[in-house]
């Protein structure tokens, strides 16, 4: 993209990438585009799927930079960053714009400080903000996960969970633990993983799974991540998890040099390690006997396929992602249905199936020209 004579990347931060190709990349850049009038730094910044800058989208900045970008089901971004003045508006550090990037002035977080790294909404407009950040809504103490009303409000019904570090970890990170990655888990929990090694005074290192209220749950009890030091900077984080496809193992990826079950050692685990279900001992659940199957056919596909699930089909979503995890499409639970894929870009698609309770299921599609 610098190749051309209207970019040039300065400061990094998140993107978003469109069913079609288009991308949507935050940070600090430059813009030098006299002739539709975009000169100077900017914020959020469109491109066609060619690589070139988006003539027909209003590029938009604010007075700092945007890290981190999370797209709502409804168009909408959540932003975090250093602006308080995003394209003429007063904004918080986190902050709400429409689907063409203009602020969203209902929305009011009262973040002034530090950066919500990652967003898990639900279906009723309220969301999940994992990161480490101060709100005005909360006296003298850092927040690292929160749940907030549609208006950015706090909701009160979610108990705010206390997450700590010690031993080496806490003195490599002067800022302290913070929540990386968001994942919803059965009967409405949540999983949260990142870097801290207890929650609410447990030991949870890297990885813990909620309850809907805040209250935190055994899985995960009894586990340990060895700390990897790499010029001078000493970390144990989780960053990701992935399921694979017959729901028998989970894959935790991050900065680690082993992990630990109870008094079974993994040194071997380093960086990425495969946990098999049935050999937790942690409390996570396995799948039940009747876990949904999702079919896909045909596939490879070019303009539809047909979705099919045997067995027991609870309520639940089906997502659409493309190769990098970003949900491109959402699909309502049915026996079988009809999947328009014509306007899909080309390439490999992830189908999952995250029921309401029990563990999903996950299908390779292949979308051909």
């Amino acid at each position: 993209m610098n190749s051309g004579p209207y970019f040039l990347s300065f400061q990094g931060g998140d993107y978003h990438v469109f069913p079609d190709g288009r991308l949507l990349i935050a940070g600090k850049h430059d813009l030098d585009d006299p002739v539709r009038g975009f000169v100077g730094q900017y914020n959020l910044i469109w491109f066609s799927n060619e690589g070139y800058l988006d003539t027909t989208r209003e590029h938009r900045q604010g007075n700092g930079t945007v890290y981190f970008l999370n797209e709502l089901p409804d168009g909408r971004f959540l932003c975090s960053g250093t602006c308080t003045v995003f394209d003429g508006q007063p904004v918080d550090r986190f902050f709400r714009t429409f689907s063409d990037g203009a602020v969203d002035t209902g929305f009011h977080s009262g973040v002034y400080l530090g950066n919500v790294r990652k967003v898990l909404p639900l279906d009723d407009g309220r969301f999940y903000a994992g990161g480490n950040y101060w709100t005005s809504q909360v006296e003298n103490d850092t927040v690292r996960l929160a749940r907030f009303l549609p208006d950015g409000a706090l909701d009160p019904t979610f108990a705010i969970p206390h997450f700590a570090n010690e031993g080496d970890v806490a003195t490599s990170h002067p800022t302290g633990p913070f929540v990386h990655f968001l994942r919803p888990w059965t009967g409405g929990q949540i999983m949260a993983c990142g870097m801290f090694s207890l929650v609410n005074g447990e030991e949870r290192p890297g990885i813990c799974i909620l309850d809907s209220t805040g209250t935190l749950t055994p899985a995960f009890s009894g586990c340990r991540l060895e700390p990897f030091t790499y010029q001078g900077s000493t970390s144990a984080i989780i960053s990701d998890l992935k399921v694979d496809a017959d729901s028998t193992h989970y894959y935790i990826c991050g900065i680690f040099a082993g992990y630990t079950e109870g008094e079974v050692e993994h040194p071997e685990q380093r960086f990425i390690a495969r946990l098999h279900v049935g050999d937790i001992s942690t409390s996570v659940p396995a799948p039940p006997p009747d876990a949904p199957l999702l079919h896909i056919h045909p596939n490879p596909a070019t303009d539809r396929v047909t979705l099919t699930c045997t067995g027991a089909y609870p309520q639940g979503i089906v997502r659409v992602c493309d190769a990098t995890g970003r949900v491109v499409d959402t699909l309502p639970p049915r026996a079988q249905q009809v999947y328009d894929t014509s306007t899909l870009p080309a390439g490999l698609y992830l189908v999952e199936y995250a029921p309401a309770s029990g563990a999903g299921h996950t299908e390779k599609l292949m979308v051909r020209p």
